[in-house]
């Protein structure tokens, strides 16, 4: 494998979706979280390098396990939609944790998620994890 080991968020390729629920806390959580992922370094922002939206869990967490991706953060998300991503993510080295800052047990029906790719060694996966965390805007509650 060659795979860069990870270094912050200002190098990482984010996967982000929008979801189908478009009002209240959980919406308001995302989109300023989306700002402060994007947002200058200035300004407090993450400045990360990019940011996509494949439209699908299960295409983001596979982007993720291939390496294409650097890290998928999502709330709002089924069982259904996630669980065979999770167990590809896990086989390929990357680490599955929960959305809202801290949760490094989530449960596959707690509805949040954060897929961080592997990395030699596991080398910036926490640290990846932390930083994104500290971006995030409110608590996602499902």
């Amino acid at each position: 494998e060659d795979l860069e080991p990870l270094r912050g968020l200002d190098n990482a390729l984010v996967a982000l979706e929008w979801g189908s629920e478009r009002s209240g806390n959980n919406w308001d959580t995302k989109v300023n979280t989306f700002a402060s992922l994007a947002g200058s370094r200035e300004q407090g922002g993450a400045m990360v390098h990019s940011i996509r939206s494949l439209g699908s869990a299960a295409l983001n967490l596979c982007g993720v396990a291939a390496g294409y991706l650097d890290l998928y953060w999502e709330g709002g998300g089924w069982p259904w939609d996630v669980c065979a991503g999770w167990l590809i993510v896990r086989e390929a080295g990357g680490i599955i944790l929960g959305g809202n800052p801290g949760d490094w047990e989530p449960r596959l029906d707690g509805r949040t998620c954060l897929a961080i790719r592997a990395s030699p060694g596991g080398q910036g996966q926490k640290e990846l994890a932390e930083e994104l965390w500290s971006h995030v805007k409110g608590r996602l509650e499902y």
